[in-house]
């Protein structure tokens, strides 16, 4: 009987494996999307700069290059002292993005390099009206956020997300919004 178990496993097993095998064939026959990368070479304006220690002396962030596994390598930027940091890129024009990609270091396990705990990534077609994109889909109550977030009242600004998450706001964009609004 146990024989019997065991050659009844390995038959379904094998059946799965080859059931899979066309699967994959044709999704290698599949061209790869295309994927271009909107910032590369463009210039970009820091909030503040990063230490001299891990200078961007020649548009690090937009240059293709990635950086290896080691402080040391000057691909890196850093920074210090807990504090937001804003990178501002101007595509030129209205386009569609996709996806956005940031990279960081963490240096374990003497912690001498740490990954940020918070990044937000915002566009707009103005560079006055920021926003995530997709994650708010009424004008007016977006409007309505930045109104009470450039007034002060974080309480109303918190209240109002949370009033309209899952409604207006993707659940998602309310959970960051809120995030962040609570560290201020």
């Amino acid at each position: 009987m146990r024989i019997k178990k065991k050659w009844a496993a390995m038959t379904v097993l094998a059946a799965m494996l080859l059931s899979v095998v066309p699967v994959a064939q044709a999704e290698q026959g599949q061209p790869a999307p295309v994927i271009r990368n909107l910032a590369l070479g463009l210039d970009y304006k820091w909030s503040e700069e990063p230490e001299a220690s891990h200078p961007d002396g020649s548009k690090k962030l937009t240059d293709g290059k990635h950086g290896l596994l080691n402080m040391s390598d000057p691909a890196w930027i850093g920074h210090v002292k807990k504090m937001t940091r804003e990178v501002t890129f101007d595509l030129g024009e209205s386009k569609s993005i996709s996806k956005i990609n940031a990279r960081f270091l963490q240096d374990w396990p003497t912690n001498e390099a740490l990954v940020p705990l918070t990044v937000s990534m915002y566009v707009s077609d103005d560079k006055v009206n920021w926003g995530c994109s997709g994650w708010i889909d009424n004008k007016g109550i977006e409007t309505c956020l930045l109104d009470k977030l450039n007034a002060g009242n974080v309480k109303s600004f918190i209240h109002e997300v949370e009033a309209q998450s899952g409604k207006h706001i993707s659940n998602e964009a309310a959970n960051v919004l809120l995030r962040d609004a609570r560290t201020l």
